[in-house]
């Protein structure tokens, strides 16, 4: 055995490819990165590289045909060595899983099932399983989206739909170039089947079904009712892209209740009783409230539960739209908005959450590590806990911000208290308090 063998048998390019796809399924499904997105990416990669050891284990003998210069039939890597280096392979993988969501947990212990499933038995499986290695392929996006919760595994459902289609005509064309190795290695494939003219004919059905799919816009129900204004990226309040420098300067902007006068501009997730807005009374105001709850057939709806006057976001959820919320509003940790949130009474932000515009809102707690791209405008007290990025911030009342705090210019009708060091534009108040170093 040589040591280099181990490193090749799990194809590390292979392997982290594929994290890094579940980084930017992330990305896609939130509009944000987090530094825990690591995790997502040490995941896919111990878990795909212990699938790529175990098919090695089984394809030992069609590898002597097919592919001679492979760890185990070159003799770099025995098979016993490579069965237990997959265990422990995709154990790893499952423990550190289970530091990410249940659904992320879910999809990495039934991946590595069916990682195990598909190499013992499904690969010589006509057409299933190519699909099965198709859907590994595309649950790498699904798995990126599961760490933003049930809603933005609901938004990579397009994106994975592509990329199984795609990876099924690949298969297929992989199998047809690999015949004589299967035949002789008894594989029961596909080209060995119905043919090698019939299996590229269906390949190229596949392929042209997916870049179908790449060129026509997917519309979800997904967290919001989207308008067709909401699939459009927003712009920053002041012109500029959403991700300004925090030292630009830019007066924040009052917005008055009826600044969203068309139905066809506003997004409310369900369950938001929109009361108070002249615009969404009447006949209107029924057809949107009616398909708000309109079901999807990709998955489940993100909504809010209102309890009274207070209304709580569903864990992960990510809203596509604008919002806006007659009530306290309390989101939990890593919620994110991609439009302007206006909240008529007490905003409670949760850690590691992101909203791409502008805040409206009654007051303000900003929870530590959010990002917040657009102004923050509140009628009173706002606090901004540690690590968390603004853009600025006009208050009517008292601003506290905690150390490691990024904010542009800050405006306070009463006191500004600042803890520890921070990063800041202008800070114009009343009074001015500095508390430690």
């Amino acid at each position: 055995m040589r040591p280099a063998g181990f490193l090749s048998i799990i194809r590390p390019a292979n392997s982290v490819v594929a994290g890094l796809a579940a980084i930017v399924a992330y990305l896609i499904a939130t509009g944000t990165l987090v530094f825990s997105v690591i995790l997502l990416m040490v995941v896919v990669m111990l878990v795909t590289a212990a699938g790529n050891v175990i098919n090695d284990y089984y394809d030992a003998e069609i590898d002597k045909i097919n592919r001679p210069e492979r760890p185990i039939p070159s003799g770099a890597v025995t098979r016993d060595a490579a069965l237990a280096y997959a265990v422990v392979l995709f154990v790893l993988g499952i423990v550190i899983s289970i530091a990410t969501t249940p659904l992320c947990l879910a999809i990495a212990v039934a991946n590595s099932a069916l990682l195990v499933l598909y190499a013992a038995w499904l690969k010589s499986t006509p057409f299933f399983g190519n699909a099965a290695v198709s859907y590994l392929s595309a649950s790498i996006f699904l798995f990126g989206g599961a760490f933003a919760g049930w809603t933005g595994f609901c938004h990579m459902l397009p994106v994975a739909a592509i990329t199984f289609l795609a990876m099924l005509s690949r298969e297929i064309l992989k199998d047809a170039e690999d015949i004589e190795g299967d035949r002789a290695g008894g594989a029961d494939t596909l080209p060995i089947r119905i043919g090698v003219k019939k299996s590229a004919i269906l390949a190229f059905v596949f392929a042209v079904a997916a870049g179908r799919g790449k060129r026509r816009p997917v519309r979800m129900v997904g967290p919001v009712v989207p308008s067709r204004d909401c699939h459009r990226r927003p712009r920053h309040p002041c012109g500029s892209s959403p991700g300004a420098s925090l030292q630009r300067s830019c007066r924040p902007q009052s917005h008055g209740s009826n600044d969203i006068p068309q139905v066809r501009d506003v997004c409310l997730p369900r369950g938001i009783h929109p009361l108070g807005n002249p615009s969404l009374k009447g006949s209107i105001h029924k057809k949107v409230y009616r398909h708000s709850h309109v079901s999807s057939i990709l998955g489940i709806m993100a909504g809010v539960i209102r309890n009274g006057s207070t209304y709580y976001a569903p864990k992960g959820a990510y809203y596509e739209g604008n919002v806006k919320i007659d009530g306290d509003f309390i989101v939990p940790p890593r919620t994110h908005f991609w439009g302007r949130l206006v909240v008529s009474g007490r905003l409670e932000l949760g850690a590691k959450s992101s909203v791409a515009l502008d805040i409206e809102c009654g007051s303000a707690i900003i929870g530590s590590h959010c990002r917040v791209k657009g102004p923050l405008v509140a009628a009173g007290d706002v606090t901004l806990l540690d690590h968390c990025a603004v853009y600025s911030v006009n208050a009517g009342g008292n601003v506290m911000i905690r150390p490691d705090v990024h904010v542009g210019d800050v405006e306070s009708g009463g006191t500004i208290t600042v803890h520890g060091r921070i990063k800041s534009g202008k800070l114009i108040g009343k009074t001015m308090k500095v508390l430690g170093n």
